[in-house]
């Protein structure tokens, strides 16, 4: 597989990932793709957002995307990259395409002087729990994740 660092060029592409990604995922919303293309394009227009990469075969199909996202932290006064998203089509699951993507952008985070690479996944995502934890020197933080639907009352 071949990634790279997503461009304009690569839109009509990651609009068909992003859209096959959140059909699949039960707590998402499905956005048509007209937000969808104003959110990637404003991503990656803008460095300080971080980075969307995208995998391809050899023949130039393509087959999942990662996201990184740079947040700000006032605890390191400095911007940290995120893993958000990481999505591999159903065809090309289990052929190292994710492993692939998750190099690509440990490559890149190095090469912006990042010291370290954060993300979390929800608890009842196994086969994300299963890719991780196969990773040599992953370790899971002991941080847990909240939301808060803003269209309810507390």
């Amino acid at each position: 597989m071949n990634v790279s660092k997503a461009t304009a060029k690569d839109l009509d592409h990651l609009l068909e990932l992003v859209a096959e990604y959140q059909e699949q995922e039960e707590s998402a919303d499905v956005i048509d793709d007209e937000v969808n293309a104003a959110y990637l394009k404003g991503f990656m227009s803008d460095p300080q957002q971080g980075a969307i990469f995208i995998g391809r075969t050899s023949s130039g199909q393509p087959v999942g995307f990662m996201t990184v996202h740079l947040e700000p932290s006032t605890l390191r006064a400095a911007r940290l990259p995120r893993l958000l998203d990481i999505f591999v089509s159903e065809p090309h699951r289990r052929q190292g395409s994710g492993k692939q993507l998750l190099d690509h952008a440990i490559r890149w985070a190095r090469e912006q002087k990042h010291q370290e690479l954060v993300w979390f996944i929800g608890n009842m995502n196994l086969t994300a729990q299963l890719f991780f934890d196969a990773l040599e020197g992953v370790d899971q933080t002991g941080w847990l994740g909240y939301s808060l639907r803003l269209d309810r009352e507390l």
